[in-house]
């Protein structure tokens, strides 16, 4: 990760120093693929199954559509030489050993799962602009000034996926929106903390502020 940093902070100088548009990287479509198994495992929520999108302000990625096995075929076609980073051969990382042992498996059922998992990551994709719509409409209704309100909360159709929304920007994780939720007729004064917030029970209200330090 902080390779990847310090790569995108040198991309980004070389590019205002240009003045070009845009950063182009090579992520193809075997790279969404195992991106949507790793943030499975790690159990994200609806936006992590998206996979890796077309563009991220500056960055784009032209090559999402094209699957490795295409790439190496084509710089075959015209005599292109290619260097793999030996770190992608071991299975030491979580995405090298999706790579190298999990899909394999999966393509003994699906040969096409890489192309299978892209196309329903673009699925949810979509899906997600409708889920962020309404989960954007759901906080105007329910959430001001730090304040969630309880009652209009349990009205929601899914008063948990609100819940998350609006404590992860805060710092709290799934368990904890869980854990809120299934506590939320209790008295008043119980609270919750994140790295950066705390979350108290105050009669019709959640209450969010920002912990001392």
């Amino acid at each position: 990760m902080a390779a990847r940093e310090l790569r995108y902070d040198f991309f980004e100088k070389v590019r205002l120093g240009c003045g070009a548009a845009a950063i182009a990287v090579a992520h193809h479509r075997d790279d969404v693929a195992e991106t949507v198994l790793i943030n499975l495992l790690r159990g994200t929520g609806i936006r992590g199954l998206h996979g890796i999108q077309p563009r991220n302000g500056a960055v784009v990625r032209p090559l999402l559509c094209v699957g490795r096995d295409d790439i190496l075929e084509y710089l075959r076609s015209v005599g292109e030489v290619f260097v793999t980073d030996s770190t992608n051969l071991s299975n030491d990382y979580i995405r090298n050993k999706i790579r190298l042992d999990i899909l394999p498996l999966m393509r003994e059922i699906n040969p096409s799962v890489t192309a299978t998992l892209a196309e329903s990551a673009a699925r949810v994709a979509e899906a997600e602009k409708v889920y962020m719509r309404g989960i954007k409409e759901g906080i105007e209704r329910v959430f001001s000034v730090g304040r969630i309100d309880i009652k209009l909360l349990l009205k929601e159709p899914s008063p948990l996926a609100l819940l998350h929304e609006i404590l992860s920007e805060y710092g709290f994780n799934g368990s904890q929106s869980e854990d809120v939720l299934n506590n939320i007729n209790g008295g008043s004064g119980k609270e919750y903390s994140s790295a950066t917030h705390t979350l108290t029970r105050d009669r019709d209200f959640l209450i969010i502020s920002e912990t001392e330090k």
